[in-house]
């Protein structure tokens, strides 16, 4: 008779993420939505959640994020002033999730004053929010991640976008519309 050895590799478990942007009741612009949190040391993926409600009983998006603390989900959400809760959380289910974050999609002009007034307030985590989020200029499409009730969530389209690339597509945007705006004044008699 054999001995045999059972060895378990003990789990590490990871705090919550702190979420960053956006904070809680923001209007988000629905066409191009920008998440960040702040990274907790040692975890390279975390799982990203979006919910019709607090609860996460009604889970929209449910993805996982390699190497990244930001997500850009492009045209999944509405523009009509829907509120959304978001969490995220280092991948794997003994780790905690983020409080919920309650948000609006909305408009780009119906998103752009509550990103002013964030920029305004005395605290810093709503400052450091506020500037640090540009709209990117392309999507890409990418492999949606089961969630834990093994159900897909519904198909979209969503980007982890350097900070370098989101830099370098505002400024060719901006030499595009002054382009633009010189051939508009080039044409007009």
């Amino acid at each position: 008779m054999s001995k045999t050895t059972t060895t378990h590799a003990s789990r590490k478990t990871y705090p919550a993420p702190q979420p960053t942007l956006p904070l809680d009741g923001e209007a988000v612009e629905g066409l191009a939505a920008i998440f960040t949190w702040e990274a907790v040391p040692g975890a390279a993926s975390y799982q990203f959640q979006i919910a019709r409600d607090a609860d996460f009983e009604d889970v929209y998006i449910d993805t996982v994020v390699e190497n990244s603390t930001a997500l850009t989900i492009y045209s999944m959400l509405p523009q009509d002033g829907t509120t959304f809760y978001w969490r995220v959380r280092v991948t794997g289910k003994g780790n905690p999730w983020s409080p919920p974050v309650r948000f609006f999609a909305a408009t780009a002009t119906d998103a752009v004053p509550a990103r002013v007034a964030a920029a305004s307030s005395p605290s810093p985590a709503r400052a450091r929010a506020a500037v640090s989020s540009p709209s990117p200029a392309r999507p890409a499409a990418l492999p949606a991640a089961a969630s834990e009730r093994d159900t897909a969530p519904p198909p979209y389209l969503y980007d982890v976008t350097p900070k370098s690339e989101i830099v370098t597509a505002f400024l060719v945007m901006i030499v595009t519309i002054l382009i633009v705006a010189y051939g508009i004044a080039v044409a007009l008699p």
